[in-house]
């Protein structure tokens, strides 16, 4: 019986994302053609923003470049401009041509609207294969450092003020040597210096192989490799930093994260943790005020989608959706794991212009808190 109460659920559920479908397909037909619709001006070459992305693609199926890098736009500097820097990927063999590792890479903007590449002078040209960024003040300073967690030993670099950066990594007590992929600044226990939350993939072994289902060698899924607990990263105040992972209770959970934001979901002055993981149950840590967190996610309804199975979560977003003074919490899953494999198109006026606007949705239900 439960299992027939189940199947008409999954069913009416399936129902209920086609007719939403349609519907969106419905309202977009009277948008105008992509190609007569000038909104944005590819700007790349006048501002002499040249990078190239190296995923490392060598044919050898190497899991992390089936998930693209980061990328943060911060005012390096302090002269009231924003730069741009890039992460990349990393050369997995040495490359016989030229010998030249790819790099993280940072494009300052000058007072002239163009971009220059300051990354030898600034120090910020990482070769490890960097996946997420996070930038923030970790001393109160006024400059802005940057965190890259990384496929393999995640780097802190400390902002020198003069538009150069230090790697402060083993110095600062910065020891992940996991699969790194987002990363947050946050001050979870509110003593006005800025802690780091790292989420971590998974245990990947390169020597593993996979297979399609003809049999031919392909990029292995996250269901091939076991989860890895995330890392909290707690501010002694003096550019150090002590793992609390464990002490936190953040660390007791192996996951497979991807993304994560902080805010105060249940409005107790305390910044929470949510997590977003592939193919398990996401996190939400509730910050219990002194120094540990308790998962709170599947009594609060974050932890599955709307019929209890866990999603592919990956990238997260927060705001007040419906204007009740309320944060709600978007996870961008892929709809590849519910319904279709297709990508669906919503229209929407997102700057209230009174244009109407095209955005690719790859989940159109899992809004998951509505607090």
């Amino acid at each position: 019986m439960n299992q027939l109460v189940f199947l008409k659920t999954r069913k009416v559920y399936h129902w209920l994302c086609l007719i939403s479908i349609v519907l969106i397909v419905n309202a977009c037909t009277s948008i105008p053609d992509r190609e007569e619709i000038n909104i944005f001006t590819d700007m790349t070459k006048i501002l002499m923003v040249e990078f190239h992305h190296e995923p490392s693609n060598d044919g050898e199926y190497y899991m992390p470049e089936s998930i693209g890098s980061g990328v943060a736009i911060f005012d390096s500097n302090n002269d009231g401009l924003v730069d741009i820097y890039f992460l990349n990927g990393s050369n997995q063999k040495e490359d016989i041509n030229n010998k030249v590792l790819s790099t993280n890479e940072l494009f300052v903007q000058t007072n002239k609207n163009i971009f220059e590449n300051k990354t030898e002078y600034s120090g910020l040209g990482s070769t490890q294969f960097s996946m997420g960024v996070a930038i923030g003040d970790i001393n109160n300073d006024g400059y802005q450092d940057v965190y890259c967690s990384n496929v393999g030993s995640d780097q802190l670099f400390l902002n020198n003020g003069d538009g150069t950066f230090l790697d402060i990594s083993q110095a600062a007590g910065i020891k992940n040597l996991e699969w790194g992929c987002s990363s947050i600044f946050l001050d979870y226990n509110q003593d006005e210096y800025l802690d780091i939350y790292v989420t971590n993939y998974l245990r990947y072994d390169s020597l593993q192989l996979c297979t399609d289902r003809a049999g031919r060698q392909d990029y292995c899924g996250p269901k091939s490799h076991r989860g890895i607990p995330d890392v909290l990263y707690k501010n002694n105040g003096d550019n150090t930093f002590s793992n609390v992972s464990d002490f936190s209770n953040i660390g007791k959970l192996n996951g497979k994260g991807l993304g994560v934001v902080a805010n105060d979901f249940n409005t107790d002055g305390l910044l929470d943790i949510y997590v977003a993981n592939d193919g398990e149950a996401n996190y939400l840590w509730i910050n219990q005020g002194d120094g540990t967190f308790l998962n709170k996610a599947v009594a609060m309804g974050a932890a599955f989608n709307m019929i209890g199975m866990p999603e592919a979560g990956m990238g997260l977003a927060i705001g007040d959706v419906n204007n009740d003074s309320l944060v709600n919490v978007l996870d961008i899953v892929s709809l590849v794991n519910q319904i279709l494999d297709n990508q669906y198109e919503q229209c929407s006026d997102i700057n209230y212009d009174g244009e109407i606007n095209v955005i690719d949705i790859v989940s159109l239900v899992n809004i998951i808190l509505d607090n």
